[in-house]
């Protein structure tokens, strides 16, 4: 349920923050909610990828996954810079602990899932609109996976991931909350903008 949520979530940011042409998104519903959908089959590969190797990872209980980013950056000559990160905070053991069977809480989570889909909608909405090419160079995506030093030595086993030391923050972060789950599993979301903090990624295809 989460990665099926998480893959939801991308496809309404990639959408919303224009990051590609409106022309390759269709009109879908999920959750009762109508959402956007790319048919992009590069960007679908990529993010359909990266999101199965998100599963494997969580259903490892030696990784330690903590959160999951979906960052937004902008590259003007040469020098990459964040300019919004959508981060995902999950406890690895509660997700493991629920499985995608569990038919007993699937209405309700459902229907938190979609309280939280519609609150990145709205948050997403509220935000100032993308300058072109993110105000300053060419925007492009990528997944951050947080891990601890332990998680990160067996990650790092995976050729599709690489790690990136941590960085100093180039701006200050403006935080905006959107939700918190607590049962059946932990998992709260929120958006930062204009922040610098590198973890484990995928590189673009």
């Amino acid at each position: 349920c989460f990665t099926e949520f998480l893959e939801v979530a991308v496809h309404q940011i990639l959408f919303h923050r224009q990051l590609y042409p409106s022309n390759i998104f269709v009109r879908r519903q999920k959750y009762g909610v109508p959402v956007r959908a790319s048919v992009h089959p590069d960007v679908n590969k990529y993010v359909e990828d990266s999101l199965h190797d998100l599963r494997t990872f969580i259903l490892k209980a030696d990784t330690n996954v903590e959160r999951v980013d979906f960052v937004v950056v902008s590259d003007s000559n040469g020098v990459e810079r964040v300019v919004e990160r959508y981060a995902f905070e999950i406890d690895q053991e509660s997700l493991r602990n629920f499985g995608d069977n569990n038919d007993l809480y699937l209405i309700s989570l459902e229907q938190r899932l979609r309280s939280f889909l519609l609150k990145l909608i709205s948050a997403m909405d509220d935000m100032p609109p993308p300058s072109p090419s993110g105000g300053s160079g060419e925007r492009s995506f990528r997944f951050n996976l947080h891990t601890s030093v332990k998680g990160a030595q067996v990650v790092a086993e995976d050729l599709n991931w690489r790690a990136k030391p941590a960085e100093d923050n180039e701006h200050d972060a403006k935080i905006i909350p959107l939700q918190t789950l607590s049962y059946p599993f932990v998992f709260q979301m929120f958006i930062e903008t204009r922040w610098i903090k590198n973890a484990l990624f995928i590189p673009l295809p």
